[in-house]
């Protein structure tokens, strides 16, 4: 089985510019920073996730992930996923289908009979025929609607770093 999550990244490189030559205390604020960050970015996706039985809603994680790029300066990054094994179909929603194909017959299955109770007989009725499931991108909702506050809190530790 393929695990595939997406993955929302806010990259803080620019503000640990700032942190190169300074002690290990401002950088265990930036770690707090970025932890602040997911967490916050977990409840807002969250709160997009549609429910029937919560189970999607509760495999929403997020953590933080050091990576070191290209530069001496390692990157923190975001990571908001869902562990579900259906959240795909959520997000991106699925196809309609238009019938089934049944080999013992040799024919798709899109009109049926059915004789009622009384007596008639009913026709027209769809079998094997699924409407498909919009798509809901709850992790764009939310992601996007974090997003103003992700850059005022860069700004107030940018502007708390450029202080010392």
């Amino acid at each position: 089985m393929v695990n595939v999550n997406i993955r929302v990244v806010a990259r803080f490189g620019d503000i640990e510019r700032y942190l190169v030559a300074l002690p290990g205390k401002m950088k265990r604020e930036i770690d707090d920073f970025a932890s602040e960050i997911a967490v916050g970015g977990r409840r807002a996706v969250k709160k997009h996730v549609p429910v029937r039985t919560g189970r999607l809603r509760e495999s929403i994680k997020s953590g933080v992930v050091s990576r070191v790029s290209g530069s001496a300066i390692p990157e923190k990054v975001v990571v908001i996923y869902s562990d579900s094994s259906y959240w795909h179909h959520v997000v991106f929603g699925t196809e309609p289908s238009h019938g089934r194909y049944v080999p013992a017959i040799g024919k798709r299955l899109v009109t049926g009979v059915r004789v009622l109770a009384s007596g008639f007989i009913q026709t027209g009725m769809d079998i094997g025929i699924h409407p498909g499931i919009r798509p809901n991108r709850f992790f764009e909702k939310g992601f996007v609607e974090y997003w103003h506050t992700v850059k005022n809190m860069m700004r107030d530790v940018a502007r708390r770093i450029q202080k010392r």
